[in-house]
């Protein structure tokens, strides 16, 4: 069975890290099939040591700054007798 994708420009080529979409180092890639039938879907960024740093490292702001926003929200529900 077959979905089909009705906005194409949901499919990325790229790896979104650090609020930026990237290309692979060189440009590798690789090939994103349908398991069901085997069907190529598209070809994406084959990420290597250097982007998966980037990305952890992306990873850790992004916690960081969400945790400090959950607090703040959670401070706000006490206060106003939210539970």
């Amino acid at each position: 069975m077959s979905i089909p994708l009705s906005t194409s420009s949901l499919l990325r080529r790229h790896a979104y890290i650090g609020d930026e979409w990237i290309k692979a180092k060189f440009g590798k890639t690789f090939s994103i099939t349908n398991p069901a039938n085997g069907e190529h879907i598209i070809d994406v960024a084959d990420l290597g040591a250097k982007e998966t740093t980037l990305a952890v490292e992306a990873a850790n702001k992004a916690q960081k700054v969400g945790k400090h926003l959950l607090q703040k929200s959670a401070s706000c529900c006490y206060v106003a007798g939210i539970s």
